[in-house]
């Protein structure tokens, strides 16, 4: 099993990412950063790319996730794992054969909704895992309706549900997010990381991601 991970960042959260590296280049073969053209993330030796314009969420962010989904295509590994530089797995995936991620109201994606798919009801966080076969049909069936700007993890549960992708749900026993883990999270992430959950989303303080490394090493001895 070979991970390419790709990480989508911004020239503001440099010290984020710069903490977070250790941890993304332990359980990957191959890491590329992302990030807007007016707002770059740039760090010698890796491998950095920017695209579009800087927006939290909208066209030009969607353009930057599709420009990101089809880069990857040029590195050969099984697994792909794209990650927000607020988003860290503590240990390589599953090699399962369809899409991971941390996904919010499930049922919706199941069960083909889509009165409550078109109202956002149903959205994907980091990390977002595809085996090569499917990121490949991804890339070569998608695109941007004219008429979409919206929230990235919005977009991409529409855009699975359309491709009729199975998606397998880390959120619970495998997964933890939120959009930001505050200190009155710090308990319940914990508790969950000892419980075996490795695919966290929502680390932006030094603070948490020590907390998030001190559940990790205790986790052999709960």
């Amino acid at each position: 099993m070979t991970i390419t991970t790709i990480v989508f960042a911004h020239g503001d959260v440099l010290k984020t990412v710069l903490r977070h590296l250790p941890i993304w280049n332990a359980f990957s073969d191959k890491l590329i950063l992302v990030s807007p053209n007016n707002c770059p993330c740039i760090i010698e030796g890796l491998d950095c790319f920017t695209y579009s314009g800087r927006q939290h969420f909208g066209r030009m962010s969607l353009e930057r996730q599709l420009f990101a989904f089809k880069v990857a295509m040029f590195y050969n590994s099984s697994h792909y794992v794209f990650l927000e530089y607020d988003a860290v797995l503590l240990q390589k995936p599953k090699p399962r054969k369809v899409v991971q991620g941390n996904l919010f109201n499930s049922q919706v994606l199941l069960n083909k909704d889509t009165r409550s798919m078109s109202e956002n009801e149903c959205f994907i966080h980091f990390p977002w895992i595809f085996p090569r076969d499917k990121l490949k049909k991804f890339v070569d069936e998608v695109s941007i309706e004219p008429t979409e700007a919206m929230a990235q993890d919005v977009w991409l549960a529409k855009k699975l549900m359309e491709l009729d992708f199975e998606v397998f749900n880390l959120l619970g026993l495998e997964g933890y997010s939120k959009n930001t883990i505050h200190p009155k999270h710090i308990s319940e992430l914990t508790n969950c990381i000892r419980l075996g959950a490795y695919a966290i989303h929502g680390i932006k303080s030094k603070e948490t991601l020590k907390a998030t490394m001190v559940a990790l090493a205790s986790k052999d001895i709960y």
